[in-house]
This record gives C-alpha cells, structure tokens and sequence, in this order.
C-alpha cells in the first residue's frame, strides 16, 4: 500500500560508500531515471520517482551501499496520513451523502416576491398537495401544486422551482382586462357654435378647419368618405375640436354690504409664565367687557422699539359703523353696487 502512494512522489536520497558512483550506471541499466545529481566526498545525492525507489533501494543493497533519503515531495504523505485515520474519510464521505439526502427536504420557502395576501393563499394551496416545511417533496406533488395555483385564480402567471432545499415561489397578480366595446360608425359634431381654433380628429374625416365658424349641431368630423369608386369608406370618427365661444349669463349680487371696522378701544395684560404656572403682572388692565362685540378677536403684541418683547391677549370692538381708526384697523364699510356682467 505504501509503495502504491508514493508513487507520484518525487524522493531526494544520498548514496554512501565505495565506489557509489557505479550506482549510477546500474540505475541505467536498470531504467530508472535519476535527477539533480550533484556529487559527495563519500557518495552522491539524486532525485528519483517514487515508483523506482524500491527498485534503487534493492540495487543499492545488493552493491553494498547505503541509501539514505532526504526529502520526500508529493501526495504521498498526506494520503499516508489519511489511511492512518479511517474516520476522516469516512466523515468526508458521510457529509457528501447527507447532503445530497437532506437537500431534498423542505428547509424554507422563499415569497418575498409576493404580497401578504398571496403567500397566505400560496402556503393554504400548497398545504393541500402535502408541501410545507419539513417535508421532502416529489416531482408529482410540485406538478400539482402547480396545477392548483394556476387554477386557484388568484395569479395571472405564478411559478414554484425547488432547488438545494428551498422552495422560490413568484407570481403577479391576476388582472381582469376589460374589452372596450366596438366604436360605433357615428361622426363627430359640435355641442355649440363659435370660431375653431384647433383640430385634433384621431379617426375619421375632418370637415372644418382653424378659423372657421361652426355652429350648434354642425358636423366636425364624418365617419365615412367616398373612395373614387364612389364606394363608402366607413371609419369611425374620434378626436377633439377646440373652439372660442360666446356665452351669456346673469346673477344676482347684493347692491350693499357691511363690514365691521375696529372700534379702537383696547387693553393690555402682562403674564409671566415659569415652570408651567402663570402670574400676572402689574399694570396689567381691563378688558372692555361692556363695550366688547360678540365676534370680537384677540391679538396684542407689545413691542420697544423693533423688538418684540412679549406677548399678550387683546380684545377689540367690531362694530359696523362709519368710523377711522389706525394701526390694524380697517376701512369703514362702502356701498358696493354691482351691475350683472357678461364674459366671453
């Protein structure tokens, strides 16, 4: 066993003795081929296969020399080492075999691809041809999960393909499409007069162009023309005809308004807010309760030079009367008369 295996060796040895040299022309004879020989003061070094070392060792002992190896290269003393322990081999072998066993089981299912709603359905179908995890699936039973899914009608295209233990499922949902329904041989007419400004027929035969006037009911565009046969063609009429018309209308608008302005009277209160508690200050005044209007707005701001140092509530008057006031306050009502208008 041992010479089978470091027969792809490759052995440096040293030779000993008197007259080792003839050693060499024997190995020649013999057909064996040495290497790298350098010579010794006792002997000489070479390199040989291992496949001729038993030969060189038996032509060197009947010579009476000594044969000493060096150095030995190759897959030789490795392997030595693995028949030296079976187990490893074994184990080697045991681990191919397993998992080439276990990659026919159902380790995990890959639907990323799919939404919610469909890996629920998916996992209920397969479930009903015997495939969920754990299991080892056969050929006939991924045929049929593959029937099922297809005629479950919740996928327009779906597809299962197992492989290294895991089952990859990808579909798109089912979509329902709609037949549009046969264009009827009717042509295009107009809803109202006015001037054209712009044809766009996708289908049939335009009979008028920019600028011309049209009116209510007028054809725009026919669904059939004569060939020069005098033979009907039939086509029918699509499109779009932009036009300026004139239209009128009448409304009614209030002759007069009112408005309310403010009255001018305010009031000024200083608050001091800490650690979600509030304190006010002094000098703070009164609101105008008594002279207050029911939809009266607050706002105040308190400012020293540009700068706005605090905030405070305001409460003003509204009242709707003829009055000037400065600052925010607005212009008093104006009778506002309103005649009915036309627009093109």
């Amino acid at each position: 066993m041992k010479r089978r295996i470091q027969a792809a060796d490759s052995i440096r040895f040293c030779v000993r003795g008197r007259g080792a040299q003839r050693l060499l022309g024997q190995a020649a004879q013999a057909g064996l081929k040495l290497e790298r020989i350098a010579p010794q003061a006792d002997g000489f070094t070479a390199v040989v296969s291992g496949a001729g070392w038993a030969k060189l060792c038996q032509l060197a002992g009947a010579g009476g020399w000594q044969v000493i190896q060096m150095q030995r290269r190759g897959p030789g003393p490795l392997a030595e080492r693995l028949l030296r322990r079976p187990g490893i081999l074994a184990g080697i072998g045991l681990f191919f075999v397993l998992l080439h066993w276990l990659g026919g089981f159902l380790w995990c299912m890959d639907l990323e691809l799919l939404t919610v709603p469909q890996q629920e359905s998916i996992r209920t179908l397969l479930a009903q041809s015997g495939i969920w995890e754990g299991c080892r699936p056969i050929q006939a039973e991924l045929a049929q999960a593959q029937q099922l899914l297809e005629a479950s009608g919740d996928f327009g295209w779906v597809s299962l393909n197992f492989t290294g233990g895991c089952l990859a499922a990808e579909g798109t949902p089912l979509q329902q499409a709609q037949a549009e329904p046969p264009a009827q041989n009717t042509g295009l007419y107009a809803r109202a007069g006015g001037e054209v400004l712009a044809v766009n027929i996708a289908s049939g035969f335009a009979q008028v162009q920019p600028g011309q006037y049209v009116g209510n009911g007028m054809l725009l565009a026919a669904a059939e023309k004569l060939d020069r046969s005098g033979a009907p063609v039939p086509q029918p009429a699509s499109g779009t005809v932009t036009a300026r018309v004139r239209l009128a209308y009448t409304g009614q608008q209030a002759f007069t308004q009112q408005r309310p302005v403010l009255t001018g009277a305010c009031a000024e209160r200083r608050t001091l807010t800490l650690l979600g508690r509030s304190w006010q200050l002094p000098g703070s005044g009164a609101l105008p309760v008594a002279a207050a209007a029911p939809g009266a707005a607050g706002f105040a701001r308190l400012r020293a030079g540009n700068h706005l140092l605090g905030t405070g509530n305001t409460k003003a008057d509204f009242h709707p009367r003829n009055r000037r006031s400065s600052g925010t306050a607005q212009r008093p009502p104006a009778i506002i008369a309103g005649l009915p208008r036309c627009r093109d």
